[in-house]
């Protein structure tokens, strides 16, 4: 049998963890962590608690590195950069698609990541796929007590044991057939909130503005940026200090929607994004670009 990836990814309650604590059972899982910190892990833990303590489910995933090959950009990205792909099937493997933010990659098995090499048009991309090792099912029974735990494996089938009121062993079986139940598949439902085109969630205008208030703060004559290539830097990583790990295509799209005056802010805001859309129109004029094409109200 196999365990699909995105069928736990997007159950309802599942929280990540870094890892757990000893072997008792059930384990206690520690250091939880956000979703966007699982992008530096080789393998991370999701789970789903009841009332925060009696764990009901958890399952390692173990993030396998298939197969890299080359990749050029039509634009130059900032040298060292991480970007990701989505993976779409082809006629004979898998095909780097749409570029996503690492977020966006939440509920999908499979993904392309690219490292951008030194000139800022080649580099690396690199097959991610998410693999579900095992996964635990934990019953309870009236009082609160274990009474079986279930531990199922990758295309290896399961094992059950069951336990008397003291915690002990009383019974233990083993099967090579599809160990989850449909109360166990009622567990793992989707919650409604798996997407994976776009970030999990809106990124909420407040958001955008405490971003780009903090990006025009450090712009100044002695600190002017040496291209919108840096302008798109600096709001990506004030992004990042945010937890939102947006794509250079990302953050150009939220940069040009500001500058298009899509709302008002404070006086001295306007002020400043005046200031920051002259000069984005003026690089875009270097590189031949219609500022009109891109920026709504540009003249």
């Amino acid at each position: 049998m196999s365990l699909p990836y995105e069928m736990f990814s997007s159950a309802r309650g599942a929280a990540y963890y870094r890892s757990f604590a000893g072997y008792r059972i059930p384990p206690q899982l520690q250091d939880p962590i956000p979703f966007e910190m699982t992008e530096e892990l080789a393998s991370f833990y999701l789970a789903r608690h009841e009332d925060r303590e009696r764990l009901l489910w958890f399952a390692k995933i173990l993030v396998e590195r298939r197969n890299d090959r080359e990749w050029r950009s039509a634009e130059k990205r900032r040298p060292g950069s991480r970007l990701f792909f989505a993976a779409e099937v082809g006629s004979e493997h898998f095909e780097l698609a749409q570029p996503i933010s690492y977020p966006a990659t939440k509920g999908r098995a499979g993904y392309f990541q690219v490292q951008v090499g030194p000139d800022g048009f080649e580099g690396r991309a690199e097959l991610l796929c998410r693999k579900v090792v095992f996964a635990d099912f934990y019953t309870y029974g009236p009082s609160g007590r274990l009474r079986q735990r279930k531990l199922v494996k990758d295309d290896e089938g399961y094992s059950v044991w069951r336990y008397d009121d003291r915690g002990n062993v009383v019974g233990q079986s083993t099967a090579a057939t599809d160990g989850i139940s449909s109360a166990e598949r009622e567990m793992l439902r989707s919650d409604g909130i798996g997407r994976t085109e776009e970030q999990p969630s809106r990124l909420d205008d407040n958001t955008v503005g405490q971003v780009m208030a903090r990006v025009l703060e450090g712009i100044s004559p002695d600190s002017r940026p040496r291209g919108l290539d840096e302008v798109v830097q600096r709001l990506q990583e004030e992004f990042a200090r945010r937890g939102w790990h947006l794509s250079e295509q990302e953050v150009k799209r939220v940069l040009f929607d500001e500058l298009g005056g899509r709302r008002r802010w404070a006086t001295d805001y306007d002020a400043a994004v005046d200031g920051l859309r002259r000069f984005v129109e003026g690089e875009l004029r270097k590189k031949g670009l219609d500022p009109t094409d891109f920026i709504r109200g540009s003249t």
